[in-house]
């Protein structure tokens, strides 16, 4: 009996039934390491039939991907993914609410496979609403029809996003080397982390990447401090800084206004580092 997946996979199973007992569970046969160098022939070989042997031969499926807990904002998209080993016929999607974990899943989508081989059960939602949040289950439908299997639970969680303004902020910035700066940069909302990134005020490409210098958890008993103290300036932190901070719940960074900082001649480094601690902050 031929088998072959597209890709490798880390074992093989075959079950049996009896043709006229579908109902009962199927009991594993044969269980084994896929054959070849590329690990993907899941085929056997059954040298003398036993009369017993007559019924329903299965290989069972695999997930190579499954769904796993997303926390989305409302009217985001969303992906839960569902991807088997092998190709299956039907893809199902079954819901629960969140506060019943243990009651019977309501089944909310029926689909044929998609892509590659016919293996993929994934749904994508392109906005997620409220009375989508709850735990959601993939099953998957091979061949024949009884051969099912179902991923764990995933929790889709949705939340309401928060507007993340900037109220104080740092402007441009001129200081001498050697001097210490305070790099200012408040929200009007609690947020999850804080990031400040540096590039060259010329660069020498169109594509520069901007550099991470410092990535943390917001300070003050309200999380909303993202200010970030340099000691001692160097020559080569002259360029172009931006704060960016990422909301509760948020998966992408909003990013300030950014602050350049000049390095000029020294005359007093502490005069020049005074006044860009207090002089060159924007309330917003």
């Amino acid at each position: 009996m031929h088998c072959r997946i597209n890709k490798a996979v880390e074992e093989c199973q075959w079950t049996w039934q009896p043709i006229n007992e579908t109902i009962k569970t199927p009991e594993v046969k044969r269980r084994f390491q896929p054959a070849g160098d590329e690990r993907r022939d899941c085929s056997i070989r059954l040298k003398m039939l036993l009369q017993e042997e007559e019924g329903i031969w299965t290989l069972k499926l695999r997930f190579m991907e499954q769904p796993e807990n997303i926390r989305v904002a409302l009217g985001k998209p969303a992906l839960l993914r569902c991807v088997a080993t092998a190709a299956v016929e039907e893809c199902r999607w079954t819901w629960r609410p969140l506060t019943e974990p243990d009651k019977e899943g309501v089944l909310v989508k029926q689909f044929l496979p998609f892509g590659s081989h016919n293996r993929n059960c994934s749904v994508r939602f392109r906005s997620v609403q409220q009375n989508q949040e709850g735990l959601w289950g993939c099953t998957a439908i091979g061949h024949p029809n009884s051969s099912l299997q179902s991923t764990p639970l995933a929790k889709l969680e949705v939340y309401q996003p928060v507007e993340i303004k900037f109220i104080e902020n740092s402007q441009d910035i001129h200081i001498a080397a050697g001097g210490h700066i305070k790099l200012h940069c408040t929200t009007s909302a609690y947020v999850d982390m804080c990031r400040w990134t540096w590039e060259p005020i010329h660069p020498s490409s169109i594509n520069v990447t901007p550099t991470i210098k410092q990535e943390f958890p917001a300070t003050g008993k309200d999380g909303r401090n993202c200010s970030y103290r340099l000691e001692k300036v160097e020559t080569e932190d002259e360029g172009i800084w931006v704060c960016s901070v990422r909301g509760q719940g948020m998966e992408e960074f909003v990013q300030a206004p950014p602050t350049k900082l000049l390095l000029v001649k020294s005359v007093s480094s502490t005069h020049n580092s005074n006044i860009a601690e207090e002089d060159e902050i924007s309330k917003m």
